[in-house]
């Protein structure tokens, strides 16, 4: 996703809640009465860096609540929207998602920040982790921050042209040239792909139209002709064991039929 989808929701809701918190911290300035002690930024910083044992166990048993929450609920989100999508177009969703890097990065993220906040908080004994209390506030603000972007970024890869393309690359992909290079293994390992594109292309088609969703369909249909076109393009910088049908292949319902003198 663009910078408009991650960089500009964690910049305002920061702003906003910055603002916030300065006004209310101006709002205690101007309302101070003359028995209370007064506040400045210095004593707002020192009260952020320097916390007793009590304090630093509070903030740190809050936050570690907080923590689990936000990876709880960024998991529990995100499998029900794959699952309700894996069920509609293909199951092949679910193994797309959870290779995507982006997906890796963030949950990756909320579960380091759940287990730095439980081991903070585990550490706390006669000695404050200061900075480590710290790191954890911002471990836990971040996560609270990217909520949104995640949400916004799940619906966005579920989004069914985009499924259909990502499918669609990652066979053709596997159906560059290999230079002469690759073992057997390497190959296999290509022309599953490969094959595994196509069928699931496939079947996002058959699904779309047994659901009568005629856009999805058509998306489909115009991947696998183009898949077609290009593949026609770099067959024949592919060898001469590419085109050859595998043993493993065989099982196919589509070559299970048919007589080995065909097949050869």
């Amino acid at each position: 996703l663009p910078f408009r989808a991650w960089g500009a929701p964690i910049l305002v809701i920061l702003s906003l809640t910055a603002l916030i918190f300065l006004l209310a911290f101006w709002m205690d300035q101007l309302t101070v009465s003359e028995g209370d002690l007064a506040w400045s930024i210095d004593d707002l910083l020192h009260q952020l860096t320097h916390q007793n044992v009590d304090q630093a166990r509070n903030t740190l048993g809050g936050l570690g609540e907080v923590m689990a929450a936000v990876l709880g609920l960024a998991l529990t989100v995100s499998s029900i929207i794959v699952q309700l999508a894996a069920t509609r177009f293909t199951p092949y969703i679910t193994a797309l998602f959870f290779r995507a890097q982006t997906n890796l990065i963030i949950l990756g993220f909320f579960v380091v920040s759940a287990v730095f906040v439980v081991w903070m908080n585990f550490s706390i004994g006669q000695h404050v982790p200061r900075w480590g209390v710290f790191i954890a506030m911002v471990l836990m603000t971040m996560s609270l921050l990217l909520l949104f972007p995640y949400f916004n970024y799940v619906f966005d890869f579920l989004d069914p042209e985009k499924i259909v393309s990502r499918i669609s690359r990652d066979g053709l992909d596997a159906c560059t040239s290999m230079g002469g290079k690759a073992d057997s293994m390497e190959i296999r390992r290509r022309q599953e792909r490969a094959v595994e594109a196509v069928e699931h292309l496939a079947n996002i088609s058959l699904n779309a139209m047994q659901q009568k969703d005629k856009n999805i369909a058509f998306s489909a249909v115009d991947a696998l002709c183009s898949f077609a076109i290009l593949y026609g393009q770099n067959k024949a910088s592919m060898g001469m064991t590419w085109p050859k049908i595998q043993p493993w292949n065989r099982q196919s319902p589509d070559f299970v039929s048919l007589s080995s003198d065909a097949i050869s």
